[in-house]
């Protein structure tokens, strides 16, 4: 998604432009608005700016407690973009022809009890552990509606990750090593 920025005052300022989705037609509860991507830039007077915004297909997805895994339902979704969510000045519908999953958890290939996270529950940082032996994992955290809060690649077997950017709830990891895909779940409770 690509938008036009212009500063129209007479002073350099900064707007942080945001996308939200809205699935029209929900097969379960979902939010009104969710927040998918978002841009800060700086604009001088009367300068304009084009950003471009990438919405994956898992922009579209939540957690389906009844299949657990990540899903994306069929069906018009609103696309939003303003300065907040009290302040939309685009809106679009775009519709997804077909339902997905997009990823699996608790799925359990060859290796799954060898990773652990504690403590749990966590308030300033977990420990994700694995074999001393064994490649390191590629990491991805969501949270419980399927966004993508952070990935990065393992540095060694004891990883320490820092929760200050994670406000309390479920968390979902998968551990991604070649083309097998480990899953935990960790809860942070400060």
């Amino acid at each position: 998604m690509s938008l036009d920025i212009k500063n129209t005052g007479g002073v350099k300022g900064a707007e942080a432009a945001q996308i939200y989705i809205k699935d029209v037609v929900c097969s379960v509860p979902r939010p009104g608005k969710e927040l998918k991507a978002f841009s800060k830039i700086e604009l001088l007077p009367g300068e304009k700016k084009t950003i471009t915004m990438v919405l994956s297909l898992d922009a579209f997805a939540y957690f389906s407690t009844l299949k657990g895994q990540f899903v994306v339902d069929a069906g018009d979704f609103d696309v939003m973009a303003g300065a907040s969510s009290a302040d939309i000045r685009l809106t679009s519908t775009i519709n997804i022809p077909n339902s997905y999953i997009i990823s699996r958890i608790d799925h359990k290939p060859s290796g799954i009890d060898k990773y652990s996270i504690y403590p749990v529950p966590a308030n300033k940082s977990v420990i994700f552990t694995f074999p001393d032996n064994g490649p390191l994992p590629l990491i991805e955290i969501f949270d419980i509606n399927g966004r993508k809060m952070d990935r990065f690649q393992a540095e060694s077997s004891n990883e320490v990750y820092n929760c200050g950017g994670l406000s309390n709830g479920i968390y979902f990891c998968r551990f991604i090593t070649g083309s097998a895909v480990n899953s935990k779940r960790f809860i942070v409770d400060r």
